[in-house]
């Protein structure tokens, strides 16, 4: 009897060891595996974000600047849970300079280009994604509610000031940046004599719609200046606002160069009669 108590405790005690052995095997084993899951799914929740440009076109039909067009670009970011954060600048936008109407381009000596901070949400994907932003600017705030349009990345909506509907809005993508240092000058037979050195920088679409900033070296006020660009057969056009003066049409084409492009061209502008050539690089 005794020889049996003694095997059946050395028995109990040698199977409780082993089991003890073995939970502790598994722990081991498990507990890395939950802590890799783990982190894959903090992984797979974190938030990334990506640099987003935007050109920005409005048409505006109510309110003290009805009938105008805005037109700007806005840049900044979009993180993967659709949260934007970005900056509009266009053309419009500021309280309006006496002198200048509320459709003029803003330039010298209507101010600025104004700006405006953008905040906002994108929710689903495809076509059957939304967009409500805010944008705020210097004592006014506009909403534009919207969607995705089309298949390149571009919205479209309302605006809307207060309760107020406002006007019309467009997004699409810009997909390249152009800089020029340009130089121009009036031909002998102008019959105004013009004389231009400015850097211009230039958002573009991918069809080549183009809109930037005209600053100019000797410090004026720079321009909101927009046109036409195609990279792959070189040539630009660019309308250049001169405020009371008129608007310069700038036409070139571009060649490879040393590492840059070079561009050459004709103008017309900013008066009937004006006319000469310019060049530049970027």
């Amino acid at each position: 009897m005794t020889r049996s108590s003694n095997r059946q405790r050395l028995w109990r005690a040698t199977v409780s060891g082993l089991l003890s052995s073995l939970l502790l095997i598994m722990t081991i084993a498990v507990v890395p595996s939950a802590r890799a899951a783990s982190a894959r799914r903090v992984a797979a929740a974190a938030v990334t974000t990506t640099a987003v440009s935007y050109r920005f076109d409005a048409q505006v039909v109510h309110g003290a600047r009805a009938g105008a067009p805005v037109h700007g670009w806005l840049s900044g970011s979009l993180d993967s849970t659709g949260l934007l954060t970005a900056t509009l600048t266009a053309t419009g936008l500021a309280p309006l300079t006496p002198g200048c109407a509320a459709h003029q381009e803003f330039g010298p000596p209507c101010g600025l280009p104004p700006s405006a901070n953008v905040s906002g949400r994108t929710m689903g994907s495809g076509a059957a994604a939304l967009a409500l932003f805010t944008a705020a600017g210097k004592g006014w705030t506009w909403i534009l509610a919207g969607g995705a349009v089309g298949t390149t990345g571009q919205w479209t909506g309302t605006l809307t000031q207060g309760n107020a509907y406002v006007g019309t809005w467009s997004l699409t993508p810009q997909t390249i940046t152009v800089h020029i240092d340009m130089g121009a000058r009036s031909d002998a037979k102008s019959k105004d004599k013009i004389v231009i050195s400015a850097a211009i920088n230039l958002n573009v679409t991918a069809d080549g719609w183009a809109i930037g900033t005209f600053a100019p070296y000797d410090g004026s006020p720079q321009t909101i200046v927009q046109g036409y660009v195609n990279i792959d057969k070189g040539s630009a056009s660019i309308d250049i606002p001169m405020g009371k003066n008129g608007t310069v049409l700038a036409t070139g084409w571009s060649r490879q160069g040393f590492g840059n492009l070079r561009w050459t061209g004709t103008f017309v502008g900013p008066a009937a009669g004006d006319h000469g050539s310019w060049s530049g690089q970027g």
